[in-house]
This record gives C-alpha cells, structure tokens and sequence, in this order.
C-alpha cells in the first residue's frame, strides 16, 4: 500500500467537496437573495420563480454525486496536511445552505417546493461526506490493521486524531460502523511499540465522542483492555495518564445515547485505587518524574467520571479518608486551577449525598471547604477579576457554578449538623463575599440562603443558652 499515494489523493477529493457544495450554498442564496426576500412576489410570478428555483436546485442535486466529481477524476498533487482544513470548510458549507433554508422556510410561498428540495440536497451532501469519510478511513484502517512497519501505523494514527478533534456527529456514525476501533485495540494490546500504543491511546480519547462509538468500543472488548493497561503499567505515568483519558471521555456525562458499559463495572474499584495510588506516589516523591497539570487533571476528571457515574465505587473515597488524597494533592500545587478544583467539589458533593458521614467525620474536607469562603480563596479572585475574554468568561462560568456547589455543601453539611462550621466565622466571609460579588445574583441569592439559616441556628444556641442560665437561676 503506498499512503503517500493515497494522502495526495484524498485532498483533491476533498477539495472537490467543498467546491460543489460551495457552489450549492451560493446558487441557493442567489435565488433566496435579499432584495427577493424583502420584497415577495405575487401572483404567475411566483410559479415562474419555484420553476426557475426547481431548476437550479436539480441542477446542483446531480452534481453531487460522488463519481461526477471532478477532483475525483483528476487527482494532481496537493499537500497531504490540507484534509483536515478544507473537511471543516465542506461542514460550514452545509450549514450556510441550512442557513438559507431557515430563511426560506419564513416565506410560505417558498414552502412546496424549497422544503422538500433542500431536504433532497441535505441528504445528497451528506451521502457525499459520508463517502468521502469512508475513502479517508479505508487506508487508515488497512495501515493499522496490515502494515508490519511502526512507522506508517504511527503516520495513521496522528491522521486519526486529528480526525476525531473534528468532533463531528458524521465522522463519529462513519468510525461507529467501520472496523477502526477493533483495529486500534488489536494494536494497542498485541504491538509492544509504546509510541504507538500511546497513539491508539490517544486516538481512543479523540474518537470516543458518542455512544455509537462508545458502543463499539463495549463490543470489541476495548474497555477490558484500557482498564487492564492502567492497571498493570504502574512503572509508565504516560501511559496512565492516556488510559486516564480514554476513561474520562467515555464516563463523560455529556456524551448524549451513551451506551451501557457493563465490562467498566468490572472494573471500577481497580480504576479508582490504580488513581489514587498514582495521585499518592505525586505526593510522596516516590516516582522518577511528577505529572504536570495537565496530566493530573485528567486523572481528577476520570476519578469523577467514573465515581459519578458508577457511584457503588465512592466507597473507595469515602473509605479511609481517601478524599484527602486529592485534597492534600490540590493543596501542596501552587496554582491547581479551576478545572481541578472543580473535579475534587464534584466528587465532594456526591460523597456528602451518598456518604455523608465521611464528610462531617473529615477535618480535611471541612477545612478545605471553609478555605473556599475566603475572600483570598481562587474562586472568589476568579469571579472578581474583570478580565473580559472568552476564555475568561468560560472560567467565570465554571467558576460560579463551583462556587454555588461549595455554598451547597456547606448548607447540606450545617443541616446535618449546625456546629460543624465555626458559624460565626463563616458568617463573616459570607457578608464579605455578598460585597464583593454584590453583581452575581445567584451567588448573592445562596450566600444569602446560607446565611439565613446560620443567623437561625445562633439564634436558637443563644435562646437555648438563656433559658439554661434562667433555669440555673
């Protein structure tokens, strides 16, 4: 098999795409124009203008077959990286035509004809993304699944990930039903290469997007053996961490349909312990080279992942203070950030529903908690700060919501028992906070809940320590 051949191939025929359904889109807002669409017509008119947009329509409609391209006919050379550019040109293009769709569908004279051609189009652009996908993937299969030499299985995998960072429901449908993802377990589990097993790895975490492909992954057999490769690499961090990632993406909890794992159950109590254990060795130096930031976020992602999902395996957490691990790992970081922060808040706020009692018998939890209401903590630094960009709004986002869960904590802790918290401390950072996030109105909203029933609860300790020293007297 020569790949070079093929990648000089594939962008022209993808180029090809773009240019029909370039031409598609611009014929549609042609017809659909502004002046046309400001200014109806009326009457014959309008028979005539469906007629000339029905020819203009089926004119594009059969251009659109795969063979009639002309880049499929005429394959010059081209450079091999330009795929994954002009792919996400032909996508835009097919929104622009929805676009336009949208528009037209206001118009009630353009309803008999534009609907049903638009859904004809639809359908016909994608029949040709589809077979442009297959192309694509048809030599990354073979390269993994035949090739003996490292190197081109190397080359098809970096293809792959770029691939699934498109992140499209039409790549994921295309992986879900051909071989890849049996093709990449084969690789992983029988090549002793770990370049390459870092790569399919990698390639899993990038594909693994929706529950056809997590469904594919079940039936293969390829959870049995991520959860197996992280469990029995504890002298690789790289490849934990990867193992690590593959198991966050498909725990996720916004991948829509996900599948049941059943093989995952298996093997949650060994995932969570394997974590911990790697989170541990972090703390106490005993590992040649430390995880950066990223790599431990990963971890912390997964720990919550999978706890949240499979919530039989907190025990692990609660058990033995286990939580404390994460925590003391977030304490000992100089800037742990807000991602990771986060992670530990998720698993806390499960923990104080399942397990409360781990929770209210646990100096670190409680201490870490409190820590958050203070006007130095990084939650409050991060909501104050004006920095306005879209990253910053992002992390104002996440932020918040972080904050109002550690508001919640506190308040099921307190109800749960009253004197947890030094209450009249935590008063204090409560009417400080109040001021300084004065603009946030669901901040202010369950500060000021919390606050309510602390004033409450020190107001009955007062009342009762009234009537204790009446009745003294």
């Amino acid at each position: 098999m020569n790949l070079v051949k093929i990648n000089h191939q594939l962008p022209d025929l993808l180029i090809s795409v773009c240019d029909v359904t370039t031409k598609m889109a611009e014929t549609l807002r042609s017809y659909l124009g502004a002046d046309q669409l400001i200014s109806p017509p009326a009457g014959d008119h309008v028979i005539n203008l469906q007629m000339t947009g029905n020819q203009y329509l089926d004119a594009a409609l059969m251009s659109t077959r795969i063979e009639d391209l002309p880049g499929f006919r005429r394959r010059e050379t081209s450079c091999r990286n330009i795929f994954q550019e002009e792919f996400c040109v032909t996508l835009r293009c097919v929104d622009r035509v929805r676009l336009v769709a949208r528009q037209a569908l206001i118009h009630p004279h353009y309803h008999p004809f534009v609907r049903v051609k638009l859904d004809e189009l639809k359908s016909n652009v994608v029949k040709t993304s589809r077979n442009f996908v297959k192309a694509m993937l048809l030599p990354l299969i073979n390269a993994i699944t035949k090739s003996p030499a490292d190197h081109i299985i190397t080359q098809a995998l970096n293809d792959l990930i770029h691939l699934g960072s498109m992140d499209t429901s039409l790549i994921s449908h295309i992986i879900s039903t051909s071989k890849i993802i049996p093709a990449i377990i084969k690789t992983m589990t029988s090549r002793s290469d770990k370049r390459n097993r870092f790569l399919c790895l990698r390639a899993l975490s990038a594909v693994c997007c929706s529950g056809d492909v997590l469904g594919e992954l079940e039936r293969c057999g390829g959870v049995d053996a991520v959860a197996g490769l992280l469990v029995t690499s504890q002298q690789d961090p790289d490849i934990q961490v990867e193992c690590a990632g593959v198991l966050a993406q498909i725990t996720s909890p916004w991948i829509k349909n996900k599948p049941r794992l059943d093989s995952l159950i298996l093997w949650t109590h060994h995932i969570i312990q394997t974590f911990l254990d790697i989170i541990t060795s972090q703390l106490t130096g005993s590992v040649k080279r430390l995880l950066n930031r990223e790599g431990l976020l990963i971890v912390f992602g997964a720990v919550n992942h999978v706890t949240a999902l499979h919530p039989d395996s907190l025990n692990i957490i609660a058990s033995k203070h286990n939580i404390n691990i994460l925590i003391n790992q977030i304490n000992q970081m100089y800037s742990p950030g807000i991602h990771m922060t986060e992670q530990v808040i998720n698993i806390i706020t499960n923990l104080v529903k399942t397990y409360p009692s781990s929770v209210i018998n646990n100096s670190v939890i409680l201490e870490y908690i409190s820590t958050l209401f203070s006007e130095d903590s990084t939650l409050v630094t991060i909501l104050v700060d004006s920095y306005e960009d879209s990253n910053g709004i992002h992390e104002k986002m996440t932020d918040e919501n972080v904050l109002l869960s550690v508001i919640n904590i506190a308040l099921r802790i307190s109800n749960i028992d009253s004197k947890i918290f030094d209450e009249k401390k935590l008063l204090c950072h409560i009417q400080n906070l109040k001021e300084l996030l004065n603009r946030n109105v669901k901040i202010v909203e369950a500060l000021s809940k919390l606050e309510i029933f602390l004033d409450d609860e020190i107001t009955d300790d007062y009342l009762q320590n009234e009537n204790n020293d009446t009745l003294q007297l």
